[in-house]
Formats: C-alpha cells, sequence, structure tokens
C-alpha cells in the first residue's frame, strides 16, 4: 500500500507543471505538498531536485529568470524559499509594470478626449 501512494505521488511531482494562470507562490505551494507527501512516506527528495523541477516547469514566461537563477546561482545550495522569494518579487514587479501600463494608457486616452472635447467647443 505505501508503495502504490509513494508511486502515485512520485509520478504527478514529475508530471507537475505551472499552470498559465497560476501565481509562482501557488504553484510552489503544490509542489511543496507533494514533497512533504512524499517525505512522510520514504526520505527527503533532495532540495536541488526540487528546485530544478520549480524552475524547468514554469511557464514561459519565466524563461528568462529561471535561466538567469540557473546560471549566477548555487544550486545545491539555494533554499526553496529563497527561490520563491526571487521568483515572487519578479513576478510582482511585472504585474506592477502591467497594471501600470495600463492605468497610465487610460490617463492618455482621458486626457486626448479632453482636448479633443475643448477644441470643439
Amino acid at each position: 500500500m505505501k508503495e502504490v501512494k509513494l508511486q502515485t505521488l512520485t509520478r504527478k511531482f514529475k508530471n507537475m507543471k505551472q499552470k498559465e494562470k497560476e501565481t509562482i507562490r501557488d504553484y510552489c505551494v503544490r509542489v511543496k505538498a507533494i514533497i512533504n507527501k512524499i517525505a512522510t512516506l520514504v526520505e527527503k527528495i533532495e532540495k536541488e531536485i526540487v528546485i530544478k523541477k520549480v524552475l524547468r516547469t514554469l511557464t514561459k514566461k519565466y524563461d528568462h529568470v529561471a535561466l538567469i537563477i540557473e546560471e549566477t546561482k548555487d544550486l545545491p545550495t539555494i533554499e526553496i524559499d529563497n527561490l520563491i522569494s526571487s521568483l515572487t518579487s519578479h513576478e510582482e514587479r511585472v504585474l506592477k509594470r502591467v497594471r501600470g501600463g495600463i492605468s497610465n494608457s487610460d490617463e492618455q486616452a482621458i486626457s486626448i478626449k479632453e482636448n479633443e472635447n475643448q477644441g470643439r467647443g
């Protein structure tokens, strides 16, 4: 019974990928949950395996960040929480830019519209 459960969890871990609309934090919570379940059945999975798994299975929009982390960090020594922090801060920075870009565009559109209306008057 224990062996079957372990095989199922291992297969889930191997097949995991970040979903397109899933945040970094949510994806990492899912990864950690499976790792913790596996750890209750056997010894811990090496953290380097987990780090590489997370970096390899992020959506394409994180490819450049994953590459930079792989090239600049010592993967065997990085902690999963540090990885999550780095990825989350990047995600938040991108979201701020997107939101900022939308609000700036809206302000520009309103300003143009107001100028058009004033010119007609």
